[in-house]
Parts: C-alpha cells; structure tokens; sequence
C-alpha cells in the first residue's frame, strides 16, 4: 500500500458520490456524435463491460462513434487492462496513435 501513502481516494470516489448531479449536467450532450478517431479496449472479464453482449456493445459504440477504429475485449482481462496487460494496450496504443497521425 506504500504506493497510496500520502494520496487520497476522496477524488475518485466524489466522481461516484456525484454521480446523479455529472448525469445532469452532461444531458446537453445525450445525443452528440464522438467525431476524433476512437480506439476501445477492455477485459472481457471487467464487471462493468460484462453487463452486455458485446456484438450489441460495438454496435451501440459505432451507432455514437463515427470513427471507431477498433474494439478489442482481451480475453482474460478484467476492469484495469492497462496494469493487467500492459504490453498489449502499448502495442494497441502506439498503432492507434500511428494511424491516426
């Protein structure tokens, strides 16, 4: 835990404890289309990715997403992908950010 000594978690956590009051505040933009060039990754074993099928998933991101370069569920994975498989999410990255520039 040396790695926490002298931080706090109270940042993180108020995203949570303000979770109702960011959903209001973010209405504006409910329907806005993501333009900039997106890449996703995650774990196909992160709780929070695992609520959905991942076929209606891409399609729902592509639906918001015009130019979705990829969507990758690593198998095995769980929610923190870049500590997990950090060799990977660098591979995918430096491609992504190579076809993009």
């Amino acid at each position: 835990m040396r790695e926490y000594a002298g931080t706090s978690l109270t940042g993180p956590l108020n995203w949570y404890r303000n979770i109702d009051r960011n959903w209001a505040l973010t209405a504006a933009w409910e329907t806005a289309k993501i333009t900039p060039p997106a890449l996703m990754l995650a774990g196909d074993r992160d709780p929070v990715i695992s609520w959905f099928d991942p076929v209606r998933l891409e399609a729902s991101m592509r639906s918001v997403i015009s130019d979705l370069r990829g969507f990758r569920l690593l198998p095995g994975a769980g929610h923190w992908v870049q500590q997990e498989r950090p060799e990977e999410i660098n591979a995918a990255l430096v491609d992504f950010a190579g076809a993009t520039s």
